[in-house]
């Protein structure tokens, strides 16, 4: 997810299908709570917090220069 909100990683992802990653099917499995999880607000605020998160990285190595 990184990826599509422009990490830099650049291996090509376009689009992230959370629900249907076998990933998250096992997560589900091990915590019964994340199967009634709002996908769609959680990937928001994840991104949200993605984007603070480089926003800070990006000012400290700006500082470190």
């Amino acid at each position: 997810m990184c990826e599509v909100w422009g990490s830099g990683i650049d291996e090509g992802i376009k689009e992230v299908k959370l629900a249907e990653e076998p990933a998250w099917s096992i997560l589900c499995e091990t915590n019964l709570a994340l199967k009634d999880l709002d996908l769609e607000v959680f990937t928001f605020e994840l991104e949200d917090e993605f984007r603070h998160a480089s926003s800070f990285l990006q000012q400290i190595s700006q500082d470190a220069s």
